[in-house]
């Protein structure tokens, strides 16, 4: 829990509730409060332009980061260039009109994170979805700012990407050569993906060669796992936001309400879902494994071991 203070005792004790899918409707009214639709503050604050958004599926995410993409290079005056992958089928470069569209339209999740195609302005936030030196911090959902490109043109005259520098501030500090503290170097790489011909309806396997980055404005609640941020927009409104466990991750990122916003409208059942039977598992082992820590630890309160 992030949350602390007087002030917050009314967010965290709807964090309580939403935990356990036992929300009330004033507790719904008090996020709807939140919905940016409500909101004219969201419009006016120029800090919230830059506020990341999270939300359930790798579609929605991919389709809201293009957009993002698009905001970005129209407020900072940049190039937006779309940079293709390398897509290849028992070691020839696909050609299969139908295979290349579908490939073409498949989100993050189905490409194993590899896009078929990026849109990148220089400056940008980018996120990395490979591991690439976990010592010097650089790891699958790492983000930084976009600095540098390169690329070559394929047969068809589009830009394929070879390598970015993204400029990663928890990185090691030690700079590389040619490059200032923390700018790394993200390299393409392979991967294999396999589907289903959607003409012959044979299984196929196609090499997928791509730098490993995706645009950073808006992630999944499970890539957003175990982060405290200052500011968050949440999806609540998707279909597929089901269960008690996406929307009090998404929720709880947070330190306060005030540094919360909502996408857009939402139905009261999205908050008052029970837990699935793992999370109930889960949270009856850590309300056991707290009791047994108040009765063990020789500094407990009369009134903590009276209470366990």
């Amino acid at each position: 829990m992030h949350q602390s203070g007087a002030e917050n005792e009314r967010f965290v004790e709807f964090l309580s509730r939403l935990r356990q899918g036992k929300c009330t409707q004033d507790d719904y009214r008090l996020l709807q409060s939140r919905v940016i639709t409500n909101s004219a503050r969201h419009k006016d604050d120029c800090d919230w332009k830059d506020a990341p958004i999270i939300v359930c599926d790798n579609a929605s995410k991919d389709e809201l980061n293009v957009r993002m993409t698009m905001a970005f290079a129209q407020r900072t005056r940049h190039t937006l260039h779309w940079y293709h992958c390398t897509d290849k089928h028992q070691g020839k470069i696909l050609c299969d009109k139908a295979l290349v569209q579908k490939m073409q339209r498949l989100n993050s999740r189905k490409t194993n994170m590899r896009l078929g195609k990026i849109p990148l302005v220089i400056g940008m936030l980018i996120l990395v979805s490979q591991n690439f030196d976990v010592e010097g911090r650089i790891v699958n959902g790492s983000t930084g700012k976009l600095m540098k490109v390169r690329y070559s043109l394929n047969d068809e005259g589009q830009r394929v990407l070879r390598s970015c520098i993204v400029e990663i501030s928890h990185s090691m500090d030690e700079a590389l050569p040619n490059l200032s503290p923390h700018e790394i170097p993200i390299i393409k790489d392979s991967t294999e993906l396999k589907f289903t011909h959607p003409n012959s309806k044979k299984m196929c396997r196609i090499t997928r060669t791509q730098v490993p980055v995706l645009p950073g404005f808006v992630i999944t609640a499970h890539k957003s796992q175990g982060q405290t941020l200052e500011k968050i927009i949440i999806d609540l409104g998707s279909k597929w936001c089901r269960g008690a466990e996406k929307p009090y991750v998404m929720v709880s990122h947070v330190t306060s309400l005030q540094s919360l916003f909502v996408l857009r409208p939402f139905n009261y059942n999205v908050i008052c879902s029970h837990p699935s039977q793992d999370v109930r598992q889960e949270m009856v082992r850590l309300d056991v494994l707290n009791l047994n820590t108040i009765i063990d630890t020789p500094y407990a309160s009369e009134e903590q071991q009276k209470q366990a």
